[in-house]
This record gives C-alpha cells, sequence and structure tokens, in this order.
C-alpha cells in the first residue's frame, strides 16, 4: 500500500502526459478549416408583394447539402425589413447546392431556381449571398453563362464529381463563387445569374471560365477576358472552354517532353511526353529522334540510327549535352510541330557516375496504372508530390524489393517522387500520370 500513491502520480503523469501529446499532434494535422461567417440572405419583396409570404404566420428555411437537403436551420428577419438571414459554419473551398423553402403551416413550398439548385462556393473569407426567392425581383435582368466542357472532359482534364468550373469577372468582384452545373447534358454547364439593370448602361461584362475557383487555371491564359454588352432582355452567352472546339481541325501536340534517367555511358534513358489532339484523335506512331549538342540551345547532330523512344548511351560522347526530340503523329497520319528538349546535364564518366548512382528504378514513366519502384539499395522513405507541393503517396518501412504505388484514382499530370535512402541520400524523379 505504501507504493499506491507513488504509482498514481506515474499513472496521472503518464495520463497527462498522453493527452498533451495527443493534443499536441492533433494541432499538427492539416485539417479543414472552419468559417462562421458565411450569411445567407434571402428577400422575400415579392413575395409578400404577390400574397406568396406572410412574415407573421410563415417561416423560411435553408435546405441543401449543408443539412442533408433536411432543411429546419430557419432564418430570421432583420429588422422589419423583408430580408431573411442566417449565418452557417461551412468548410473553405467545398462548393454547396442549397435551396430556400416557405413553410406555410402544414405546407412546404421550395422555390424552383433555373429548375435546379443553387451553387456556392465557400471561400476563405467573410461571405455575404444575397438572393431573392425564386430570383423573382423586376429590377435585375437573367444573364445565362454556358461554358461547353467537351474536350475538356474526355481529355481527362475535368472530373464532374470532383472538379467544378465557375465563372469570374468584373460582375463578382474578379471572382469568387459563382459556379456554374450541369444541365443533365454530358458537358454542358450553366448558371443564370440576375444582373442589376444599371450594367446596361454599364461597361460590358467582363469574365472568364475557372476550373476549381482558381485563377492559374483560367482558360485563355494568353489572351483578354471575354466580353458581353447586357441587354434590357434575358442574356444568353455560350462558349467552348478555352475556345476548344473538337469539331475544328487542328494538329496534335505534345508538351512536358523530358529525358528520363541519369545520362552515363551504358545507360538506357527514355524520352517522355504528353499528347493531346483537339479532335480526340488516338496517337498513333509519333516519330523520335535524338541528337548531341556542344551546349543547352546550341546546334544540334544527329546520332544515327538513334530513332527509338530510347537511347542507351555510348561513351564516344562524354561531354556532350543529350537532345531527344518528338514529332506527334495521329494514328490517321496527321502530323503535328516536333517539340525537342536539351538535357539539363552533360553525358558524364563513370566516377560521376558512381557518386549520382540513383536509388530506385523506377517505371513505366509515363503511368497511368500502377507505378514500379526497384530498389538499387535499402531505402527508408518514398514520396509521391504533387506539382504544388501535396504528399498524395507515402510509402515507409520498405522491405520489398519492388514497391508499387497505385495511381489510377490520381488526376493527370506531372509529379515528383522522391525516394530517400537509408544513408540519407535523396534522390528526385519527376512521373507523368496519364
Amino acid at each position: 500500500m505504501k507504493h499506491q500513491p507513488l504509482q498514481h502520480i506515474i499513472y496521472f503523469s503518464l495520463l497527462t502526459f498522453l493527452l498533451f501529446s495527443s493534443s499536441l499532434l492533433d494541432a499538427q494535422k492539416p485539417g479543414p478549416v472552419m468559417i462562421d461567417t458565411v450569411t445567407f440572405q434571402v428577400n422575400m419583396k415579392y413575395m409578400i408583394a404577390n400574397n406568396m409570404f406572410d412574415p407573421t404566420t410563415d417561416t423560411i428555411d435553408i435546405t441543401g447539402s449543408m443539412n442533408q437537403w433536411l432543411g429546419k436551420d430557419f432564418l430570421e428577419r432583420t429588422g422589419t425589413s423583408d430580408i431573411y438571414e442566417i449565418r452557417l459554419e461551412l468548410l473553405q473551398g467545398v462548393v454547396y447546392s442549397y435551396k430556400f423553402r416557405i413553410h406555410k403551416a402544414d405546407t412546404i413550398f421550395t422555390e424552383q431556381v433555373d429548375t435546379t439548385t443553387r451553387l456556392v462556393r465557400i471561400p476563405d473569407s467573410a461571405l455575404t449571398i444575397t438572393n431573392f426567392f425564386n430570383n423573382v425581383n423586376p429590377a435585375t435582368i437573367p444573364m445565362t453563362f454556358n461554358c461547353n466542357l467537351f474536350y475538356q472532359i474526355k481529355a481527362g482534364h475535368f472530373t464532374s464529381n470532383t472538379d467544378f468550373v465557375d465563372v469570374a469577372g468584373n460582375f463578382n468582384n474578379e471572382g469568387a463563387n459563382d459556379v456554374l452545373f450541369n444541365r443533365g447534358n454530358d458537358s454542358l454547364f450553366s448558371l443564370t445569374l440576375f444582373m442589376d439593370t444599371a450594367l446596361i448602361a454599364g461597361p460590358p461584362l467582363r469574365f472568364k471560365f475557372r476550373f476549381n475557383g482558381n485563377w492559374a487555371t483560367a482558360e485563355l491564359p494568353n489572351d483578354s477576358s471575354r466580353t458581353y454588352t447586357l441587354a434590357a432582355t434575358a442574356n444568353s452567352f455560350t462558349a467552348w472552354y478555352n475556345n476548344i472546339d473538337p469539331s475544328v481541325p487542328a494538329i496534335p501536340f505534345v508538351y512536358d517532353v523530358m529525358i528520363q534517367d541519369t545520362l552515363h555511358p551504358a545507360r538506357t534513358v527514355i524520352g517522355s511526353y504528353r499528347y493531346e489532339d483537339y479532335n480526340l484523335r488516338p496517337e498513333g506512331n509519333s516519330r523520335y529522334r535524338w541528337y548531341l549538342a556542344d551546349s543547352i540551345g546550341g546546334p544540334v547532330t544527329p546520332i544515327d540510327t538513334a530513332f527509338k523512344i530510347s537511347y542507351t548511351i555510348d561513351s564516344v560522347y562524354l561531354g556532350k549535352y543529350l537532345v531527344f526530340e518528338v514529332t506527334p503523329l495521329t494514328q490517321d497520319s496527321i502530323v503535328g510541330l516536333p517539340v525537342m528538349v536539351y538535357s539539363a546535364e552533360k553525358i558524364t564518366g563513370v566516377g560521376i557516375e558512381e557518386k549520382s548512382h540513383p536509388l530506385a528504378r523506377v517505371y513505366p514513366n509515363p503511368v497511368s496504372d500502377i507505378l514500379y519502384i526497384e530498389p538499387t539499395t535499402s531505402l527508408e522513405r518514398i514520396d509521391l508530390i504533387s506539382i504544388n507541393g501535396q504528399y498524395v503517396r507515402t510509402v515507409s518501412s520498405i522491405q520489398e524489393k519492388q514497391i508499387q504505388i497505385d495511381v489510377k484514382d490520381l488526376r493527370e499530370g506531372l509529379y515528383f517522387l522522391k525516394v530517400q535512402g537509408k544513408n540519407s541520400c535523396i534522390n528526385a524523379v519527376k512521373v507523368i500520370i496519364r
């Protein structure tokens, strides 16, 4: 019994430490950021004027994806005005769909907004969303934005269940939360906004369509914004995203052209690239060619018989830069423009090779389903990192002679594979996911 107090002290100290450690770890974990300043307002002026809403007896709520479409988040009247509002805590960056409902005795009347729902993307700052019930407001003019994403969907650049497209311009503070939605068509996304009639006499609407609310993904990156002059009647604007109309003939093209692996004698290097065709024609027998150069960007000399996507380096070319060229062809032999890439370093000898020997063999590259990694030494950790720095895959406690990473659910594009050896050496390999 004389040891019981000490046991209690130890137990209490250990429990305190565990709780503190857990709290510290939780604080370090990245997680969704909550905001509590999203204010939904609905103006009932014209519903009251048309005897469709009685402020003394009727109530109004919001129903949507933020409350599993169960409603019951009732709005309160702001003073004696006809505006009702509610504040909700919502996740930043998430797109929510919603509608307003009138409760009259035992009857619930749901607004019919464009025959579908309202959509909004929550920013990382305070937001107030103001609507008229059923969009009834004689002082506004409907403006419908239509964006056709046929090519982006077929090419794998846009996924309807994970991505969204919005419209950003001088009418909504260059951006924001006006999300287009699919109207039952495979590729046409639309949104009707109600513009103030004062814009009829003002400057033209100026705008662009964007993916996922990001200006870095805005269409027409090298062109000025789209414009539209608002008329006094119903307005509509329709465009292909990036003006890519698959019915208009175009030649194929390639980008992200790279030379894979280190440049040492007897090593086989591989040229990699991304192929695209606006007319969605599959790739045919694209042409490959390897060259040598004395400097990056300098004149090139073709290597005889080097016409494959891979090339085994000859030791006689020590000190030269290696150059890879690809000319895209469609299956029906439509030829695109050749694209050439120079190696970042010269071909080096055995001593340098031993010093910079890669920690693992990575293949295939580009990859569409399973990425294979074969260690050449003991590895501590493998990370697959997106181009914006996000760690999308991590492998640790590596024992296998071959590691497999499933990338089927990752978005197409350029990634970095960071391979760390147990001797603290680190290699980085560019990986293209198709």
